[in-house]
């Protein structure tokens, strides 16, 4: 006799197998910080692959507006509220907070338009030094690419954080199931590491496209 697993998480898995859409169900019923980040990440996915389809519509936008998109495209009254410029020590480009969760979940976020490994690494020190408090383990950085060669752009950042370790990082650049995303860890002066999720965008319109929608 084959044994059934009929346990709210058994139908999670496979409704969320089913339909993708579902995974905001995993963010519910996730047990640990572990499980909330991993669902999390899924929605961060499918938000970044909305804003690279709609990048004929945003390639002249600034920092600040092509977030406003990413926030709204997050933003879910009643489960998950997505903030721009919220204050925790600081103004943050996002921050997501799980309204229903116990215990409370939020997630910090710093945006930037590409400019070079060490700009990234500015971004990642107010991540990590500025706006972090150690409560919460996880942080994402995403970036904006509007050149092409995304692909060697994040190797020159690898490559970078890996040689200079900023930030008190522990350990070499992870590699994460997203294209073009990787992870790092960082000591906190609370005592806690910060784990980092690298998440990159390409943003990169040809010069076709550029021409149409000039028309």
């Amino acid at each position: 006799m084959t044994s059934v697993d009929d346990s709210l998480t058994a139908l999670v898995d496979q409704l969320t197998t089913r339909c993708p859409q579902l995974h905001l169900l995993k963010m519910l019923c996730a047990s640990s910080d572990e499980d909330f980040d991993t669902a999390l990440e899924d929605l961060l996915e499918a938000a970044v692959i909305h804003i690279e389809n709609n990048s004929p519509h945003l390639a002249n936008c600034d920092e600040e507006a092509i977030t406003a998109f990413l926030v709204a495209y997050l933003n879910m009254p009643g489960f998950l509220r997505a903030l721009q410029e919220a204050y925790t020590k600081g103004h943050v480009d996002i921050t997501i907070e799980a309204e229903p969760a116990l215990p409370m979940r939020r997630r910090l976020g710093e945006a930037k338009i590409y400019g070079g490994p060490s700009y990234h690494v500015k971004g990642l020190n107010q991540l990590v030094n500025r706006y972090s408090t150690g409560r919460y383990g996880t942080g994402i950085l995403i970036e904006y690419f509007k050149k092409p060669n995304i692909r060697i752009f994040i190797e020159r950042i690898r490559e970078q954080l890996n040689k200079t370790k900023p930030c008190s990082q522990n350990g070499v650049c992870e590699d994460h199931q997203m294209r073009w995303a990787f992870t790092t860890y960082h000591h906190h002066i609370s005592g806690e590491t910060i784990r980092v999720l690298h998440l990159n965008c390409n943003m990169v319109v040809s010069k076709r496209n550029n021409h149409k929608r000039m028309r």
